[in-house]
């Protein structure tokens, strides 16, 4: 999903109302290739159990802003473990 679609402004930094004005952080919990691509699982407080995003989505959506105007794109944290704690059952496109 483009994110003009819905309503999330990744683009036009010239809209000061809407320009990543409705961001948050999310937890990527994994990833797997797949004929399309790469889908990525995260844990979201938006969505019930886990949600999936392309690797295009992601791209495009992975920016975000602080309270002064500093733009963070691509910004993260990465926290590695051993384990296999992801269950497919639960999960959700994040739209």
């Amino acid at each position: 999903m483009d994110s003009s679609e819905d309503g999330y402004n990744t683009t036009d930094s010239e809209d000061s109302e809407t320009y990543l004005t409705e961001g948050h952080w999310v937890i990527c919990i994994g990833y797997q290739k797949q004929k399309s691509g790469y889908v990525f699982y995260f844990n979201d407080p938006a969505c019930v159990g886990h949600c999936i995003m392309d690797e295009d989505d992601l791209d495009q959506r992975w920016i975000d802003m602080d309270t002064n105007g500093k733009v963070y794109d691509h910004y993260g944290i990465e926290i590695a473990e051993t384990g296999d704690s992801y269950n497919p059952n639960g999960v959700f496109y994040l739209e």
